[in-house]
């Protein structure tokens, strides 16, 4: 699966001076540096960017530690500044044997990573990794590595034609996790895929308020070679703002300013909604300056986006054809594909997706539900009447319980005060206000 969220994250990312407060033992002393050679890092150490921390000093029965990592004082201000920490794989599996939802945040001044002590738990086939690799874990470390790539002049101009409204508000973050033989400190693999999203954090420059709506965080997608959409929530901790990012993957992350304007939107009822999702990069307009508001969305289309908002599109996955009107090489295919495999697209019988045909609004709420279906642990016990509804009876009896729950999340609320036109057509601007309180109603973005 691709969408499940850590659960926890959002709620064990608290400002420091609250954390010092409730729970004083949590930030960990800054560890020190080690100039004796038996001190040298080994299983019972954790090495933060060259300082020793002992695993034993830390204390599990809080919900977290925070290891501060510092540029070392031979680093030029002008130079790409690469911060480090390496967490024996050993230390990880004993922490979560005795807390499971233990973290360690490690913080560097511009980003940090929530890195829980569940980690190998969230890599797929690590059993089958150490296996076949002959791994120890008490041989090997999980080493995180944060580099501030902000000065990057590729990655700025690459970052300039793709977002061209974008102007940053924060650091461009590099995140690299690979895994190193403690003893020699030679890379033995590079882990950048988790079944489950970590959270990231990049603190934002005082130029983005923090009720903005028209920003947005996006992940540099190597293979493809594009800024993608990722979620992201805006956390105020003491006097800085901070953007929290979900990511079940490993690259350069930003976060921008960036105000998007349509010529066609400017009357039209949901101008806000796409401007806000357009700006987070969950929509795109059609060229020209136009977004086509009112243009119908087909069945492939808002496949496509609605996978792409979930999570990162796998298009290096060989599968075979689900639907026979849908195959390798239409731009769709690797969307299709994955949402069928999440189940999103259950209400397609047979063998043909036939995906040029417009989506209905109550396949909408079919996909949606099953997407939030699969997100929320729990969903409200009272759900809502669709008796306000005149066109209640054409709903699908199939699709009722579907619309149902997107009424009580408020996601979809009708194209009326008494109309919810199950049959009509979905437009472009409803997929754009339904992809914005999915995520809402998941609390993945703000």
């Amino acid at each position: 699966m691709f969408f499940y969220v850590v659960k926890s994250a959002f709620l064990s990312v608290f400002d420091e001076r609250s954390a010092r407060r409730q729970f004083p033992s949590c930030i960990a002393s800054r560890p020190t540096p080690s100039d004796s050679g038996s001190d040298r890092p080994g299983s019972g150490f954790i090495d933060a960017n060259g300082s020793l921390l002992k695993a034993g000093e830390i204390d599990l029965s809080q919900p977290l530690v925070i290891l501060e990592v510092s540029p070392k004082e031979t680093e030029s201000a002008d130079e790409t500044q690469t911060m480090y920490v390496s967490v024996p794989v050993s230390i990880l599996m004993d922490i979560a044997n005795q807390n499971p939802d233990f973290q360690l945040e490690i913080q560097a001044p511009y980003g940090s990573y929530i890195l829980p002590a569940a980690l190998p738990s969230l890599i797929a086939g690590w059993d089958e990794l150490l296996e076949e690799n002959d791994w120890q874990a008490e041989n090997i470390s999980f080493k995180l590595t944060l580099t501030d790539r902000t000065d990057d002049a590729d990655i700025r101009k690459v970052l300039s034609l793709q977002l061209p409204s974008g102007k940053l508000v924060g650091a461009i973050v590099n995140v690299h996790l690979e895994i190193v033989d403690i003893q020699t400190g030679e890379t033995l693999t590079e882990v950048s895929r988790f079944t489950e999203p970590i959270i990231r954090m990049i603190p934002i420059s005082k130029e983005l308020a923090p009720e903005s709506t028209t920003w947005g965080a996006f992940r540099y997608d190597e293979t493809s070679g594009q800024f993608v959409f990722v979620p992201a929530r805006l956390e105020q901790r003491d006097d800085r703002l901070y953007a929290v990012i979900r990511s079940n993957s490993n690259s350069v992350y930003v976060v921008v300013s960036n105000a998007i304007n349509f010529t066609d939107t400017e009357q039209h009822w949901g101008k806000a909604y796409v401007e806000q999702a357009a700006a987070k990069g969950l929509v795109h307009g059609t060229g020209d300056g136009k977004f086509a508001p009112d243009k119908v969305v087909t069945r492939a289309e808002f496949a496509a986006m609605l996978v792409r908002a979930l999570g990162p599109v796998d298009s290096s996955m060989s599968r075979d054809p689900a639907y026979e009107d849908v195959q390798p090489g239409a731009w769709y295919y690797s969307e299709v594909m994955q949402a069928k495999e999440l189940g999103l697209l259950d209400f397609v019988e047979g063998d043909r997706l036939l995906p040029n045909q417009p989506l209905t609004r109550e396949e909408m709420a079919r996909m949606v539900a099953a997407a939030v279906r699969s997100e929320l642990q729990s969903l409200p016990e009272k759900p809502a009447s669709l008796a306000v509804y005149r066109d209640q009876a054409a709903m699908d009896e199939a699709y009722l319980e579907d619309i149902q729950l997107m009424v009580t999340l408020g996601i979809m609320t009708g194209t009326g005060s008494a109309q919810f036109s199950p049959k009509g057509e979905a437009t472009r601007a409803q997929a754009a206000i339904v992809l914005l309180r999915t995520l809402a109603a998941m609390s993945w973005i703000d």
